[in-house]
């Protein structure tokens, strides 16, 4: 009876009806908004202040009403992807040939889901940053059913991404292991998740702190602004990278040589960036106490990624 009810067939209808209705939901809360924004700006719809005719991105003044229409294009295409993706995924049982374009369309909701996590973290809009939460989970659940529901299917499908890979072989490479060895596997997989996270965190802070700048003002300080909010950038992409060797190695389809490379060369950067920081210190020139904390973040997750790799990696004989 147990074997019966685990070889039943999953239905991704549920998930995919409630993807498809949240979806709507906020598409039309942000249609309203920007119907209302829209009709203000027309002079149809009457307000008591005066709505200021630009908008300031990184300095520069931007026409409201080019911002308004790039937001309109914006939702819509948002909307036809996400309703597109709903559609695929609550079909794709039925017409097999559509899981190929699910899993694409569910790869683009997510990225579009992780920028506007990104600007709602500039914007400092807290309603609007749980809804993209919300969001991006559906998008993730449900675009990992498509790909879970896939596998029965006999047509072909894109290159699984190292995130689905890592949920799918992870956990069979680690039962594979035993005491010690299953640790160390432990131990590395989760720094590579810290690094992922991490990495993310930075770019999110580089991008914050770059369309901040008065770059429109010129000078020596936006120079040095925009030379330290794209480092902090270069950095974070450096760590994501860091992390995705590690979880493809831990996978089976990549190599932890190259993981532990990449954590060498992270631990030197990361170090030297706290040499040059005491160095600095010692010619009366303090950097910022975030600067420091980031770069002995950086330094730990590297050096810890570097240590229990290389002892897995002496352990398993890769």
């Amino acid at each position: 009876m147990a074997d019966e009810k685990h070889d039943a067939p999953r239905s991704i209808k549920p998930l995919a009806i409630g993807y498809l209705v949240w979806h709507c939901v906020s598409s039309l809360a942000i249609l309203v908004i920007l119907t209302f924004t829209t009709l203000a700006y027309a002079g149809v719809y009457s307000v008591q202040e005066d709505l200021p005719q630009t908008v300031t991105l990184m300095g520069w003044p931007i026409s409201a009403w080019l911002f308004i229409v790039g937001s309109w294009i914006a939702m819509g295409l948002v909307l036809v992807a996400g309703v597109s993706f709903a559609v695929f995924a609550l079909t794709a049982q039925n017409m097999p040939e559509r899981f190929g374009r699910a899993i694409v369309l569910g790869r683009v909701m997510f990225c579009l889901c992780a920028l506007d996590l990104v600007f709602c973290i500039i914007q400092g809009d807290p309603v609007s940053l749980v809804a993209t939460i919300i969001s991006a989970i559906l998008t993730a659940a449900l675009a990992l059913e498509v790909r879970a529901l896939s596998k029965a299917a006999a047509q072909s499908v894109p290159k699984k991404s190292f995130v689905a890979e890592s949920i799918d072989e992870e956990p069979v490479r680690e039962e594979l292991l035993e005491g010690y060895v299953r640790s160390l596997f432990k131990a590395t997989t989760g720094y590579c998740t810290i690094m992922l996270a991490w990495g993310v965190l930075r770019v999110v802070y580089g991008l914050s702190s770059l369309i901040a700048l008065p770059l429109a003002l010129g000078g020596r300080e936006a120079t040095f602004g925009l030379v330290s909010s794209l480092v902090i950038m270069a950095i974070g992409v450096y760590l994501i990278l860091s992390g995705r060797s590690g979880k493809t190695a831990l996978s089976g389809s990549g190599s932890l040589s190259r993981f532990l490379l990449m954590c060498k060369v992270g631990v030197i950067v990361s170090g030297g960036a706290l040499a040059l920081f005491v160095f600095l210190l010692l010619l009366g020139t303090a950097p910022t106490s975030g600067e420091v904390f980031c770069a002995v973040v950086d330094l730990a997750l590297c050096f810890a990624g570097l240590f229990n790799g290389s002892r897995l990696c002496a352990e398993l004989g890769a």
